[in-house]
């Protein structure tokens, strides 16, 4: 193998006389390490075999030393498992990707996005900005990174309101309310949200989110255990769910645009009427309400001043 000195260009991507690391080999790996295989890997990313195949051995040729070892045929079929340099390289470029999420969390959560600049990433991580756009394309991808590693954990939680043998379907379509507006789950996301209505990326994401992960994961299920158990009156529990939770998340959510204190009462009592057509009679109760309110004064961030948004 090549003797080539490696060198570390800190923001997970390494590099000889060419990039031989980064984020496409490493996703590689990890699917490699969960599958047991390069053609399994492979095919779980969407990805052709001889495509995979030529990404690790290029990175290999790159690094001077093999990150898989692989069997081929026999009794066991063939297999791959990562190399203990493989292992080494992985664990600590994802532990460099996880310590940046960590700062940059930490910075949304004390300035909000807008006034967030990628310097201020830069300045609290040590990395480049070259070195940090090698991994992300922009303060933006950064943000989105930051906010599917919340929501992964917002997720667990609510799984288990979902699989709660104890709750009947209303019982759990309320529980979910209120353990969803938890401040030890949400004050950090309302605190670094920009207003929806400003950033339509932003506000096109919250809405496919909604679509393909929060009704299928969680609303449609609930309302049908409902429907079952008689707590839920309706015969379209998808489309019910899609009401619910695009009116919750995106109409009466305080990061939709600036909304003063009254507006957001007003809009919670209304959609408790619309509701109630349906035996969701005061889903959004007093205590959910007062919330919500103290939640629209975290997003009141001050207009950023000289700042760059980079």
């Amino acid at each position: 193998m090549s003797d080539a000195v490696l060198h570390p260009a800190v923001t997970l991507r390494l590099y000889t006389d060419h990039k031989c690391f980064g984020p496409g080999v490493a996703m590689l790996l990890r699917r490699v390490r969960e599958l047991h295989s390069l053609r399994s890997a492979a095919m779980d990313m969407d990805m052709a075999y001889s495509k995979a195949w030529t990404i690790l051995r290029e990175a290999e040729r790159g690094l001077g030393f093999k990150l898989l070892h692989s069997t081929t045929g026999g009794r066991g079929g063939g297999g791959a498992v990562l190399t203990p340099q493989g292992e080494q390289l992985l664990e600590a470029y994802d532990l460099c990707e996880r310590e940046l999420k960590e700062t940059a969390e930490r910075l949304f959560a004390e300035k909000g996005y807008d006034r967030a600049s990628l310097q201020n990433i830069i300045d609290a991580t040590g990395l480049s900005k070259g070195a940090i756009y090698h991994h992300f394309a922009s303060k933006e991808d950064i943000f989105f990174a930051v906010c599917d590693r919340i929501g992964r954990r917002n997720r667990d939680v609510l799984a288990r309101v979902r699989d709660d043998p104890d709750l009947n379907g209303l019982e759990k379509v309320r529980t979910i309310f209120k353990t969803s507006l938890q401040p030890e789950r949400q004050e950090k996301m309302f605190s670094m949200m920009p207003y929806l209505l400003d950033n339509p990326k932003f506000l096109a994401a919250e809405m496919q989110s909604i679509f393909s992960e929060v009704v299928p994961e969680f609303g449609e299920p609930i309302l049908r255990q409902g429907m079952a158990d008689g707590s839920i009156p309706t015969n379209h529990p998808k489309e019910l769910a899609e009401v619910i939770l695009l009116l919750s998340d995106i109409w009466i959510n305080p990061v939709l645009r600036p909304t003063t204190p009254e507006e957001l009462r007003a809009r919670c009592a209304v959609y408790n009427q619309i509701l109630r057509c349906f035996g969701l009679d005061g889903l959004i109760d007093g205590d959910v309400v007062e919330t919500l309110v103290g939640y629209g004064d975290l997003t009141r961030h001050p207009s950023p001043e000289g700042e760059q948004q980079s």
